[in-house]
């Protein structure tokens, strides 16, 4: 486009130029001749200057045209959008992604193998990213996500998924803003048979920007005709929840002796390192009731140390942390105090990088342990294409090492990670937000009170969820991560009282994790509940943080719950699908 563009200026500053120094070779000044040329452009020259000289003879031919041209341009631009634009209108289900980008493009990719129609906002015309997603499912609209008119153009009432992907936080939570607002200024316009639910995804790379959209951005739409649900995260998030689960150090060791440690390692602590410490944190809370060390190496470690306490200033609550200084730690590891470590995770940002100390890292746990399998190492990759595909010989070798190779993109940038696996533990969320509720409620109204709540409240459903395989597998059940059988319902009709209350330990440090995590902080019990509510929802000023022995009986039960009605849980999912 810029290309013709370029091309047309220059033939009409040509065609200028023929028609001046033509009128000037006749005798008239610059002025005059620059005046006549321009008469040419709207044919309104006289003829018989044609004949004086060749110049004018050609600016006589060029310069209509040259209007002509432009005109269809102007044309044929504006009918396209116009075409563009009625065909979105006859989508339904299509998904829209406002800003495209590495990660939007890879997601786009994955839509696209699975037949949907994709419309794209983005305001750049030169996006070189436009080029690889050429497909007659696909079509752009040029312009700002955060204009209301663009956004309707997009259709994104009727659209199943709009995906806010921008690089920038502020822009992202704008276009939500704007998404909602154009869904509730034209509900009463639109027509559904029955219920139409949009889901909106929204990209936000800062954990302070995605706390605030989490616990503030709203979607409350008054009509019975069409519902948002949406859920904010980044891409990060999605790899570290995934990674943390696949490799859970209970699946590797047996973890219910009290006295058995529990250590992992970070390298390094870039936004991928920071978010397999922050998921760590969330869930790895083990039937032996200690808490996690993690160990951190990375450069310029002191920094890295302020970063981590500025970004979660009670972390030594959680979690027990090492810094150690990459050079150091790579030139003198010490065997007696690395021997507890039971998974390692490597995220440097260049995949050479991380094949090179994942093998540093074997070498020194196979000195440690004897074994190649143990303890696993999780490696995310960065690049798109990874130096481990480029060679058959070192596919093998990772194999060999048992090294687990995670690609940061195509892995996590896909309709199964941003969308299915989040579907999938919102079954059980939902669930358990079920069994808080004064009465437990039926499909429909257990869907409304769910939509009700913020994107941070339906978290605090969505990790215990996560967390079910490891209690499960406390108990000596073996429970598949996205499903939970029937035949483990039964199976925990049989355990006894004790381990019940471990279980109850597990969740209530793993709860207290989760609250220390998003900002809460302990709070003491005051003579006015009214402002005690008040305090707890807006200040983050909780009560329950503290010690299992210190909760009620009734707090204790709450614990439990959960688990106590897996049954009922497991009966009502099975109902859903």
């Amino acid at each position: 486009m810029k290309r013709n563009t370029y091309l047309l200026l220059f033939l009409i500053l040509s065609s200028l130029a023929l028609g001046i120094a033509g009128f000037t070779m006749a005798g008239y000044g610059l002025l005059t001749s620059i005046y006549l040329t321009l008469q040419l452009f709207v044919l309104e020259a006289d003829v018989t200057f044609i004949s004086k000289n060749i110049f004018l003879t050609l600016a006589f031919f060029a310069c209509p045209l040259l209007t002509a041209t432009a005109i269809i341009n102007v044309i044929l631009i504006y009918a396209k959008g116009g075409i563009i634009i009625w065909r979105i209108s006859r989508f339904k289900n299509h998904v829209v992604i406002c800003g495209l980008n590495r990660i939007s493009l890879f997601l786009a990719n994955d839509f696209l193998k699975e037949g949907y129609h994709i419309v794209i906002i983005d305001q750049q015309e030169d996006n070189p990213f436009i080029q690889e997603l050429r497909s007659s499912k696909t079509l752009l609209i040029q312009g700002d996500p955060r204009n209301r008119l663009k956004l309707i153009h997009a259709n994104v009432f009727k659209a199943k998924y709009v995906l806010v992907y921008s690089l920038d936080d502020i822009v992202n939570i704008e276009i939500s803003r704007s998404i909602f607002k154009v869904i509730d200024e034209r509900k009463n316009k639109l027509a559904f048979s029955g219920t139409h639910l949009v889901k909106v995804f929204i990209h936000i790379a800062d954990y302070f920007n995605l706390e605030i959209i989490k616990s503030y951005i709203e979607a409350e739409i008054e009509s019975t005709a069409i519902q948002i649900d949406y859920h904010a995260t980044n891409v990060f998030t999605k790899a570290a929840s995934r990674v943390i689960d696949d490799l859970s150090p209970d699946k590797y060791v047996n973890l219910r002796d009290e006295n058995k440690k529990v250590e992992i390692l970070i390298q390094p602590l870039n936004e991928m390192g920071y978010a397999l410490l922050r998921e760590a944190a969330h869930m790895y809370h083990f039937g032996g009731l200690q808490k996690i060390r993690i160990h951190i190496v990375d450069d310029n470690i002191a920094e890295k140390q302020r970063y981590v306490y500025n970004k979660i200033p009670l972390i030594d609550q959680i979690v027990d942390l090492t810094f150690h200084e990459k050079s150091e730690f790579y030139r003198s590891a010490d065997p007696d105090k690395l021997r507890y470590i039971t998974t390692l995770f490597l995220s440097e940002t260049i995949d050479s990088e991380n094949l090179v100390y994942a093998k540093r890292l074997r070498q020194i746990f196979f000195d440690i342990s004897g074994k190649l399998e143990f303890p696993p190492i999780g490696v995310i990759l960065h690049e798109e294409s990874t130096i481990a595909e480029l060679f058959d010989n070192i596919s093998s070798e990772v194999s060999f090492l048992h090294i687990n190779i995670y690609n940061l993109y195509s892995d996590f940038c896909s309709k199964q990670s941003v969308i299915q696996n989040q579907e999938n533990y919102d079954r059980i969320a939902m669930q358990i937000h079920n069994q808080y509720l004064d009465e437990h409620l039926e499909k429909d109204e257990l869907y409304k009170s769910w939509d009700a709540l913020t994107d941070a409240q339906k978290d605090f459903n969505r990790y215990p969820a996560r967390h079910f395989p490891i209690k499960l597998r406390y108990l000596g059940l073996d429970p598949d991560n996205a499903e939970i059988s029937n035949e483990t319902g039964k199976q925990l009709q049989d355990i006894e009282e004790q381990r019940w209350e471990i279980i109850g330990r597990m969740e209530h440090k793993r709860w207290v994790a989760e609250k220390l995590l998003t900002g809460f902080v302990k709070g003491k019990v005051l003579n006015d509940p009214q402002l005690q509510g008040k305090l707890k929802s807006i200040l983050k000023y909780h009560t329950d943080i503290r010690d299992w022995e210190e909760l009620s009986d009734t707090d204790k039960s709450k614990d439990l719950m959960a688990l106590e009605q897996i049954q009922f849980i497991i009966d009502q999912i099975s109902n859903k699908t």
